[in-house]
């Protein structure tokens, strides 16, 4: 282990899910993402879809309002390269529109540097909606993934128990805040660096955006 005159000296990698040395030279898994369930280190097929959540069963849903930003984090449990992204659509709304946001994060897991905004999704009928988007994901990576809607269509998202919690109000209730929430209007850019703000924080149902498996 580390000690005064060990400056530098590393013990042998823990390997697997245990590949993360901690400030005393011990070897662990990730910090949990969510519900208190570490991050399982596996990659389903070429073509079949990962989605932001670690241990999502039955999803819910998430209204959308014009010119919003949701986002939320996922800690990435596997190097993954993927080459669309998607939602599914529940409730349409004529002309409606969606696009998927992803951040890196900082050195306190604050949303930092824009990393894609997608193409537009159609949420003016219901069903599964991507579009393509290339993307490498790094395994242990801190990454903020969001959706920005146009208008009012609604969208399946986690069940509150299956994102992670980003804090409490001031006063401290029984509602934890899941995710961040930003107007901007939607032919606008996403922003390139995100500028992070605590009272974005919001008690809201995390959308579920999904991540297919490139070749």
């Amino acid at each position: 282990v580390f000690g005064a005159s060990e400056k530098g000296v590393v013990p042998a990698s823990g390997g697997g899910s245990t590949a993360f040395l901690r400030a005393d030279g011990a070897w662990s898994a990730p910090a949990s993402s969510a519900g208190g369930n570490v991050p399982i280190p596996y990659k389903t097929s070429v073509g079949r879809w990962h989605v932001n959540s670690d241990n999502t069963t039955t999803l819910t849903t998430l209204a959308g309002v014009a010119n919003r930003i949701d986002l939320a984090p996922w800690l990435c449990p596997i190097d993954l390269t993927i080459d669309q992204v998607g939602a599914l659509c529940s409730t349409a709304i004529a002309a409606a529109l969606g696009k998927i946001v992803c951040y890196n994060s900082d050195a306190l897991g604050h949303p930092n540097d824009l990393i894609f905004e997608s193409g537009t999704v159609d949420f003016s009928s219901i069903g599964f909606k991507s579009t393509a988007q290339v993307m490498n994901f790094v395994r242990g990576e801190l990454y903020w993934i969001g959706l920005r809607s146009s208008s009012t269509a609604t969208v399946n998202a986690h069940q509150p128990y299956c994102s992670p919690i980003l804090g409490y109000p001031a006063i401290p209730t029984t509602v934890a805040a899941k995710l961040l929430r930003r107007t901007l209007a939607f032919a606008t850019s996403a922003p390139a660096v995100w500028g992070y703000n605590a009272t974005e924080e919001t008690s809201s149902n995390v959308p579920a955006l999904f991540m297919r498996v490139a070749p």
